[in-house]
């Protein structure tokens, strides 16, 4: 039987975990048997890492001791008290299946579980407020998603690549939803924006190709460029009457969309906005517009 142990409080290895107090100080990776548990102790903040180009689209991380490891890593168990998950913590981990978060967390950093294509659930304590860009980016075995009612907003990029997301909670109290925040979640089919966004941003649900239907909410001013591109299941679209601009290619082949009313407070039309929606067929202009882009309608 092969067991890796990696205790912080003795190796250098660890050292990042010992700059400051309070941050939990060490942990046990099990491979025997083929479990592949990684255990932390102590309490604190799960440290952050950094990321370092090599060469091509090829990075190391430096800073997470159990990263060379990462492929062995199946379950992760936190202990409670851990108030933090650091940056790039489980970056990788591309056989990681199940993590044990205590409800003491408040934060998850950037790229936290990038690339984790086998976690197929995760349930994210009620006191998180705060989740880093790419947190959950390449999950592709990731079916469902309840996320905190203190979070304010989704960075960018959070769920892009979740191909297996079919159920999102979004709570109300978010206001901001970044770029590509749910690009290609192909088997997204439907979800619930909160009400008081402003924008929907460049690509944010490009790639859905599962969305059937979207209601934009009334305070939202914009849609951004591709915010809807290639959605080829969306048949049903609800505009605003608080929208003022439609960007480059926001519905580019939404192939299922067969009509759309725009509402009369908008007054920009940018390029392709329809573009290649071949099966769309009626489109009601108000008056209020006053620019339309060229090739709008291409190809419908």
């Amino acid at each position: 039987m092969k067991k890796l142990r990696i205790i912080a409080m003795a190796l250098a290895l660890l050292t990042a975990f010992l700059l400051f107090p309070g941050q939990a100080r060490a942990a046990e990776l099990e491979v025997f048997g083929g479990h592949g548990q990684l255990t932390f102790f102590g309490t604190g903040f799960l440290n952050n890492g950094r990321r370092s180009f090599v060469t091509g689209n090829t990075y190391t991380i430096s800073g997470i001791p159990w990263y060379d490891y990462r492929s062995q890593i199946k379950r992760v168990v936190l202990p409670d008290g851990i108030t933090g998950i650091g940056d790039y913590a489980f970056y990788d981990c591309y056989n990681l299946t199940e993590v044990v978060i205590p409800q003491s967390v408040t934060s998850l950093g950037s790229y936290v579980f990038y690339n984790c294509a086998s976690l197929t659930g995760i349930s994210i304590p009620e006191k998180v407020t705060s989740m880093g860009s790419y947190a959950f980016y390449g999950c592709a075995s990731l079916t469902g998603i309840t996320i905190p009612q203190g979070v304010t907003s989704i960075k960018a990029s959070t769920f892009s690549g979740c191909s297996s997301l079919r159920s999102v909670t979004i709570p109300d109290g978010v206001t901001s939803i970044g770029e590509s925040a749910f690009y290609g979640c192909s088997s997204l089919t439907a979800v619930t924006l909160p009400s008081k966004i402003t924008a929907i941003e460049i690509y944010v649900f490009r790639d859905c190709t599962s969305l059937e239907s979207i209601v934009i909410p009334d305070w939202v001013w914009s849609i951004e460029n591709s915010a809807f591109r290639n959605c080829t299941s969306l048949t049903d679209v609800k505009l605003p009457n608080g929208l003022h601009r439609i960007e480059y290619g926001a519905f580019h082949s939404c192939t299922s969309l067969e009509s759309i009313v725009i509402p009369e407070s908008v007054e920009r039309m940018e390029s392709y906005v329809f573009s290649r929606c071949t099966n769309l067929k009626t489109v009601q202009l108000p008056k209020s517009v006053t620019y339309l882009g060229p090739a709008i309608f291409y190809q419908c």
